[in-house]
């Protein structure tokens, strides 16, 4: 028999009528007592029985309801209840209980500390409380919730009456309920008390790792929201919701559209894991608050950053593709706003994912006027299709090259290049294209049309070449590009005689975009080329549509040819000559019937016959002409009389290209070379090195010697590789070194 059995046998036998306490260090041990003794003849006083609801039962109570008991009396739960009153209170009680004039014995569960303080300070009571030692045990942590919240698969008690039962009953390590009252009534309480007073406390209480998420993150509702589709964890919930918890990013395609609590519930995941593979987004994750702040972060948290920056690029990228994903959203209007806070710098920060930033592209090269290098950097970087654009594209003609790469420049900047405009004044007079080209007809008569289609795109100039050229290699397309010129004057009734020989699919988007003005592009509206924009987005569709047709096999072989090119720096000119029409005439004066000019003898260096016909030559305006609208054609400028025929294939490119030659030395005495390796025997193939092209010479199967006498500085080379007129890879690289300084780091 367990000695605590042979005290309280001992002490019922005795005459003291003071309590006898028994102390129990676990559950076990006390339930098996109370069973012990739960026998006819004895009484076990539940004193959860004595509380009324979600109260705790008074002393009064219980000792008035023992008192009227005869028999043994056994007093359980009593010293639970207790604990929720503190230590103080709890020792204090029990002094009044061990005074109290009632043979009667009180169970208690882990009060070993408070009885002993009571032993030490009277003695008298020694014989009154015995210590049974068993297992220990940890105190239980006891959760408030407020009665309206639910909690899926927890067993909550329906009020705090009916929390001593289960402390010394259950083996859960938290005891859940419902009530009314606060943690702050039992501020002194023995036991830990959590309060589950919102959906935001059940969350923290679910998953202990979610308290490290602040509770002004979210409203009530939204908290409750989560709650309501919470799983077993909040990664378990995370991933359900969103995809992996490690690539949460990706759901920014969906954003845009995803509802009120979706955006939230997202905001949140973000502030839990972070952005695991985009260092940008996880910068922005931690200066923000609040869902509300999150898009307007993804937008502006580069401003903070100079360009000047070792991490600047790495996070203008990471957040250039977070905007790809987001798409359109109404904060690029006040980002475009701050970015006039930048001043200069601020292209620097721009992208090409939205209209509006690359309208402000054009304001801002418009209003600093960048140099040519400058620009063509800075498009690099903000918008490639810009750069490619830009790109000098290689005529094989000195003047072609230089005369389009500054009229492109000046197209962008929206200001007429002296340099450009001293070379159209020589040309106006030269008119050199007569001899350096072949007309039209001649070059499109001696393409081989079997199993071809033509696309007439109406007003395509060679100013596009470097962007076509760039687009089909990347859409797997062999470009093989000639020029030649159109005839005078450059309008479309007298420049498609090529649509008599052979049936050609007509587009005419780009030539409307430049006639009618549409979508604010009016000059007279807008002073910005941002035409521009849908001109490049127009003929990058026209080549995915001939990818589409040459690899479904419908054609060999597509041809795209044009009538005319067109001027945009006639309409920045602005300029009437001493010459007046008779009446307004068509294509805003740049050519006009010899009929509707009044004056009879035409004395004027850039105005040419051609058949019924007068033509400028120069940016000018015949009198009396209406205004352009965006930009014009008719006249003998090179950008309205130069035109391309492109014969456009399936590159196949199952071949290999490479640089054997990865790094070479240099010196007075010897200069650069290098060896390519192509996987297939190919002729005439010719390398671009800064804009220089250079002639590779096969000296065995496959490998291709290229000297490159002009390169005398130490650095990276970047190769472009051609076959015949077609660019057949892009972007490799040679490193070169001077003999003199090899360990030298020139990068």
């Amino acid at each position: 028999m367990d000695e605590y059995i042979r005290s309280i046998d001992t002490y019922f036998k005795g005459e003291k009528n003071s309590p006898f306490i028994v102390n129990f260090e676990n559950i076990l041990d006390l339930q098996e007592a109370i069973a012990h003794f739960e026998v006819d003849g004895n009484t076990i006083v539940k004193t959860s029985t004595l509380a009324n609801k979600d109260n705790l039962p008074s002393l009064d109570n219980v000792l008035s309801n023992c008192d009227n008991i005869t028999g043994q009396i056994f007093v359980t739960e009593y010293s639970s209840f207790l604990k929720l009153r503190g230590h103080n209170s709890l020792i204090e009680t029990f002094r009044i209980l061990l005074h109290h004039n009632k043979k009667l014995v009180i169970f208690t569960y882990k009060c070993e500390r408070q009885l002993r303080e009571i032993l030490n300070t009277d003695l008298r009571h020694r014989n009154n409380i015995y210590f049974h030692c068993g297992k220990y045990e940890l105190e239980k942590t006891i959760v408030f919730v407020t009665n309206n919240l639910r909690i899926d698969d927890v067993k909550i008690l329906p009020g705090i009456n009916y929390i001593a039962p289960e402390i010394e009953k259950s083996t859960e390590e938290k005891i859940y309920i419902y009530t009314a009252k606060s943690k702050d009534i039992y501020r002194n309480s023995l036991l830990e008390i959590v309060e589950l007073n919102n959906a935001y406390n059940i969350l923290c209480q679910k998953d202990l790792s979610f308290s490290k998420l602040s509770e002004n993150l979210g409203s009530t509702s939204q908290w409750e929201t989560l709650l309501s589709v919470f799983e077993d964890s909040i990664i378990a919930t995370i991933n359900k919701r969103f995809g992996d918890y490690s690539k949460l990013e990706t759901f920014l395609v969906n954003y845009s559209n995803a509802t009120i609590d979706d955006k939230w519930l997202y905001f949140i995941s973000l502030k839990f894991c972070g952005s695991k593979n985009n260092s940008y987004l996880q910068q922005v994750i931690e200066n923000t608050n609040s869902q509300d702040d999150l898009i307007p972060m993804l937008f502006k948290k580069i401003l903070e950053m100079s360009y000047f920056d070792k991490t600047f690029n790495k996070a203008y990228q990471e957040r250039k593709n977070i905007l790809k994903l987001l798409g359109a959203n109404e904060y690029i209007i006040k980002f475009c706003q701050l970015i006039n806070t930048k001043n200069r710098d601020g292209a620097y920060y721009l992208t090409d994912c939205s209209r509006e930033e690359k309208e402000l592209i054009f304001s801002l090269f418009e209003k600093y006027e960048y140099s040519q290098d400058e620009l063509n950097n800075i498009s690099k970087i903000v918008y490639p299709d810009l750069a490619t654009y830009l790109l000098p594209f290689e005529f094989r003609i000195d003047l072609l090259k230089q005369y389009f790469s500054l009229y492109k420049y000046s197209k962008v900047i929206n200001k007429i290049s002296p340099k450009l405009y001293e070379i159209m004044i020589d040309q106006a007079k030269k008119r050199d294209y007569n001899i350096l080209l072949e007309p039209r007809c001649s070059v499109f008569d001696k393409i081989n049309k079997a199993n071809t289609q033509v696309y007439f795109i109406d007003a395509l100039g060679v100013e596009y070449l470097s962007f076509i050229q760039a687009k089909c290699v990347e859409l797997g397309l062999l470009a093989n590009i000639n020029i030649a010129h159109a005839n005078i004057p450059t309008i479309t009734s007298i420049n498609k005689e090529f649509t008599t020989e052979i049936e050609v699919v007509s587009i005419k988007e780009l030539d409307e975009i430049k006639h009618a003005g549409t979508i604010d592009y009016d000059y007279q509206k807008t002073k910005l080329p941002i035409h521009l924009i849908k001109e490049l987005e127009i003929i990058q569709q026209i080549l995915i549509s001939i990818q589409r047709k040459l690899n479904n096999g419908e054609f060999e072989k597509i041809v795209i040819v044009s009538d005319h090119g067109a001027s945009r720096l006639a309409v920045i000119y602005n300029n009437e000559n001493i010459y007046k029409m008779s009446e307004k005439g068509i294509h805003s004066g740049r050519c006009c019937s010899k009929t509707q000019v009044t004056e009879t003898d035409i004395k004027y260096d850039f105005i040419i016959e051609s058949d019924d016909y007068f033509v400028l030559t120069n940016y000018d305006r015949f009198q009396g002409s209406r205004r352009a609208n965006v930009e014009v054609h008719g006249g003998a400028t090179l950008e309205e009389i130069v035109v391309p025929i492109i014969e456009l294939t399936t590159a196949n490119n199952n071949f290999e290209i490479e640089i054997i030659t990865e790094e070479i030395t240099i010196s007075f005495r010897k200069q650069a070379s290098i060896k390519l390796y192509i996987s297939k025997k190919l002729d005439d193939i010719c390398v671009c090195i800064d804009g220089q092209y250079f002639q590779a010479i096969m000296s065995d199967d496959y490998v291709y010697d290229i000297l490159i006498p002009s390169i005398k500085k130490a650095k990276t080379y970047k190769v472009d590789v051609y076959q015949a007129k077609n660019k057949i890879a892009t972007d490799l690289s040679f490193i070169v070194r001077k003999e003199v300084s090899q360990e030298k780091d020139l990068f």
